[in-house]
């Protein structure tokens, strides 16, 4: 069975999988090893539950980037990169075991750059939520740049699939966000 007919199947019989390369790579070790059994003994492989199990654990991500995260994002921003503010959250990847990983763009509070107008923004490739750090810097770069760089880093394992795009993952750094965070550190300093 070919890659296409994998595709073919899930698409008339399970619409809403997105069978990245990775599944049908996996799906197409196990089907070579049965394939002398015949089609229909193929489909029943492809339509049971334990394959599709498999393959919505595969599934990329997509949805809303939590609060939460966010909120860290900023807390480490007040504390160790006080001379930056947060524009937008990115996943960095939309496989199912990045789910912690983000990319961020940020933008000088004081709008200055040693490199004039224009490149006072930066884009940090690696969020890591697990850890709470911030990595990967490319610093004094314009808002299309950063932008850029974020994309160009961007792991898209959907097969450029736009539900699961890093732009569908893009979320802003809210100013209410931030506010809470500043009522919050005003009652623990008291």
């Amino acid at each position: 069975m070919t890659n296409d007919a994998i595709l073919d199947f899930y698409k008339e019989n399970s619409p809403e999988f997105v069978i990245t390369k990775r599944i049908q790579e996996g799906i197409g070790n196990l089907i070579s090893k049965h394939e002398s059994k015949g089609e229909e003994y193929i489909h029943n492989i492809l339509a049971n539950e334990k394959m599709k199990n498999y393959i919505r654990q595969r599934q990329p991500l997509s949805g809303e980037i939590p609060d939460i995260v966010v909120s860290h994002v900023e807390e480490y921003f007040s504390k160790h990169l006080p001379e930056y503010k947060g524009v937008e959250i990115y996943r960095k990847s939309n496989h199912p075991d990045d789910s912690y990983l983000y990319e961020v763009v940020a933008k000088r509070s004081d709008n200055s750059s040693f490199f004039g107008e224009g490149s006072e923004y930066v884009c940090f490739t690696s969020w890591n939520e697990k850890t709470q750090s911030l990595n990967h810097g490319h610093y004094n770069v314009d808002y299309e740049k950063a932008i850029a760089i974020a994309k160009e880093n961007y792991n898209d394992i959907s097969g450029n699939d736009e539900r699961f795009s890093i732009e569908n993952s893009k979320k802003p750094f809210s100013e209410n966000v931030m506010q809470q965070q500043e009522s919050v550190r005003r009652r623990v300093s008291r």
